[in-house]
């Protein structure tokens, strides 16, 4: 298959509005500083490559470990060394996910160096807001029936075990009934002060 049409159907059929990530083995370089020991690789192959990268909007990870990522397995000066196996991703992912990392590992069977990507939170980031009662559910009337409903529904586990399931239980189904009867709460809060 040709390059460019490979291109092409990658920018149309997986570039859109959710987040993206092409990680692999293209078999292309950025620039000739990826390389060591091999011949050069045709520059027009490399412009369409940074082409594709560019319309994109694609972001290269930065890596660790091994500065190339694939090697011939030959030896002296037939030892060739490249970076053929980048990690691209969009702005929507490195939005989500503005640590990712990628990490080269040592190779061992294969020529190819194996990666692992991580997909770090972000460390200033304490998990998911805490759980809040609006007094304005308790004033509702489904409010009570809802809540005994999810409550009677039984639970595995003795104890603690089963008080912290149900109170994990009526959370969630709060949570979706506040948007089905209340939608924007905030904007409700607003009205009720």
């Amino acid at each position: 298959m040709d390059r460019r049409v490979l291109w092409e159907d990658l920018r149309w059929n997986s570039m859109n509005e959710d987040p993206c990530l092409f990680a692999g083995h293209f078999n292309i370089i950025h620039m000739d500083l990826e390389r060591s020991g091999v011949r050069s690789r045709p520059i027009v192959a490399m412009d369409d490559f940074n082409r594709w990268i560019h319309e994109g909007g694609l972001i290269d990870l930065s890596s660790h470990g091994s500065k190339f990522s694939w090697c011939n397995g030959q030896s002296g000066l037939a030892r060739a060394w490249a970076k053929l196996d980048p990690v691209l991703f969009d702005a929507n992912l490195m939005s989500i996910f503005p640590n990712a990392s990628c990490s080269y590992l040592p190779r061992t069977t294969s020529d190819h160096c194996p990666m692992l990507i991580e997909f770090l939170k972000d460390p200033y980031s304490y998990g998911p807001p805490p759980f809040r009662f609006q007094q304005m559910w308790v004033e509702h009337l489904e409010f009570i029936d809802f809540v005994k409903q999810v409550w009677s529904v039984p639970v595995v586990g003795t104890g603690l075990v089963q008080l912290a399931c149900k109170l994990k239980k009526v959370k969630v189904a709060l949570h979706e009934w506040n948007k089905r009867v209340f939608g924007r709460t905030n904007a409700h809060l607003h009205l009720w002060k």
